[in-house]
């Protein structure tokens, strides 16, 4: 795809929902793999939340700290929406919890809106929610010397993996305040320290908190879950 395409492309799509990100077209079909804009002498190349990444199932923590082990293979990261108004941005095709009494919450977004609030691809408004964890994860090449960053946000809590280095973490399924910032401010994380020249593997664990009612098998109806994030790469 030639780079004036690809502009052609990337205006289309911000009109659309949360998809935002230049996608290159293979003979095959779309790779859903984000193509790098390079000058001369530097590439930059964006990454955010969305159908693209692999969800996995994970292994519950109630000690604040998650590792990137995957479990179980689910599919494509799913779209989810709290309600069609939460968030602004709720994309065509998205999975609505449909918690239609909340107006308030998943604002961290916002400043992103090409990025997606994802979850894991066996969700659904009647499945148990408390404590369920999401991981997600999508492999990258880079060239020599990268750099990157990434801004995260959550409901509730989320750790950010560079292979398998443990980079940063955000929210709290512990403490109300923490997991409401989360979900309404993203956080900026440095992924620099933990890249390498060629393939670059980010892993996010995201787990949901309990704070939604007083039962251990809340729907996600009753206690909605997500992630929404993006981020670049440099070199």
């Amino acid at each position: 795809m030639k780079h004036g395409s690809k502009l052609l492309f990337a205006l289309a799509a911000l009109t659309s929902g949360c998809r935002g990100l230049l996608w290159d077209a293979s003979s095959e079909g779309d790779t859903r793999v984000a193509g790098p804009d390079c000058s001369e002498r530097h590439c930059t190349l964006a990454f955010e939340s969305g159908p693209d990444w692999s969800s996995y199932s994970g292994v519950s923590s109630t000690s604040g700290a998650l590792s990137d082990a995957l479990g179980l293979s689910l599919g494509p990261a799913i779209d989810v929406c709290v309600n069609a108004a939460v968030p602004s941005n709720c994309p065509s095709g998205a999975l609505i919890y449909d918690r239609v009494r909340t107006r308030a919450g998943w604002l961290g977004g916002a400043s992103i809106p090409g990025a997606c609030w994802i979850w894991r691809a066996d969700a659904t408004p009647e499945a148990r929610a408390p404590l369920e964890v999401s991981v997600f994860e999508k492999t990258f090449t880079l060239g020599a010397l990268p750099t990157g960053t990434i801004q995260i946000s959550v409901d509730d809590f989320a750790e950010v993996f560079v292979n398998h280095s443990a980079v940063g973490s955000v929210g709290s399924i512990f403490y109300v305040t923490s997991a409401w910032r989360a979900q309404n401010t993203l956080t900026a994380m440095d992924l620099t320290p933990a890249l390498r020249p060629g393939e670059n593997t980010i892993t996010i664990a995201a787990q949901n908190g309990p704070y939604a009612c007083d039962s251990s098998d809340c729907s996600y109806a009753q206690d909605p879950a997500g992630v929404v994030f993006a981020g670049t790469f440099n070199w």
